[in-house]
């Protein structure tokens, strides 16, 4: 079963997501390539949290566990957890590597 997701991009779009997810209870953890750009996002999704306890549509405890399960980095491979195997990962076509960064570059 799905319990954890990894978003690749901190920006309105990556957010949105990681809220909606983290909100129904799934871990998130956002990936970006500069740390700046993340806490932006987490900052964003606080903010629209914090509405949803003004506006009285969440409890702010709700707000604590939903910003609980959401953590960012700058680093890709915390995307992935490790993996226990005698057998080594399978490893990604270069070319597909290069098209990974480049669309997360844009």
């Amino acid at each position: 079963m799905l319990k954890n997701i990894g978003i690749i991009g901190a920006g309105q779009m990556g957010c949105g997501i990681a809220h909606v997810s983290a909100a129904a209870g799934y871990r998130v953890h956002i990936y970006d390539l500069s740390q700046d750009r993340i806490e932006s996002g987490l900052a964003t999704i606080n903010g629209n949290l914090a509405r949803l306890v003004t506006n009285g549509k969440m409890t702010e405890e709700e707000r604590k566990s939903t910003l609980s399960l959401i953590t960012g980095s700058s680093d890709v491979n915390d995307l992935a957890p490790p993996i226990s195997s005698s057998r080594p990962p399978p490893r990604m076509k270069r070319s597909s590597a290069r098209s990974i960064r480049r669309s997360v570059r844009s």
